[in-house]
């Protein structure tokens, strides 16, 4: 009788940890957020609305430090650097004839939800990044230091924009 008590207990036992770990990785999967991808143009070769523009090369720097980690750069919203603005981080940097091409990361946490809604239906396509000039040729930023990029109503380079939002894909 007690040999039987001790495996029903055992079975009890079993039978709730195997319960409570598979109800533990539903709840994981279901509460799991999405993670989004958003590519788009940082800095363009058009001119801005303070009167000049940033050559492709400008950030190659910072491109480089990204590169080999050496840099993290956050995807803000509107530049405000507070800890609830960051809305994510930026993957990779790359120099394009058009200008400075990014990936950022995003998840959709309660937070960023409705951001990412308003770019899913173009409502916020614009770009700005958070930089110091630190080299010009007359009217054109030919080095400079990126700090942040930023998601905005407006960028101030009509050519910085949001190109694609869709899932996270690593890049291989």
């Amino acid at each position: 009788m007690k040999a039987l008590k001790l495996i029903n207990r055992a079975l009890i036992t079993f039978l709730l940890v195997i319960g409570s770990f598979m109800a533990g990785s539903s709840i994981k999967q279901e509460y799991s957020p999405a993670e989004y991808e958003i590519i788009g143009l940082a800095s363009s070769t058009q001119y801005n609305n303070r009167g000049y523009r940033v050559h492709p090369k400008a950030f190659l720097g910072d491109v480089k430090m990204l590169e080999d980690g050496t840099t993290y750069m956050p995807l803000l919203a509107n530049h405000d650097n507070e800890t609830g603005s960051v809305i994510g981080k930026i993957i990779s940097l790359q120099v394009t004839n058009q200008g400075l091409l990014f990936k950022a990361k995003i998840v959709d946490t309660p937070e960023n939800h409705v951001i990412i809604g308003k770019i899913k239906r173009g409502e916020l396509v614009g770009i700005s990044v958070g930089f110091m000039p630190l080299q010009k040729e007359g009217d054109v930023v030919t080095i400079g230091d990126l700090y942040e990029i930023s998601i905005v109503p407006l960028g101030a380079d009509p050519g910085a924009k949001i190109l694609h939002i869709g899932p996270y894909v690593e890049d291989e």
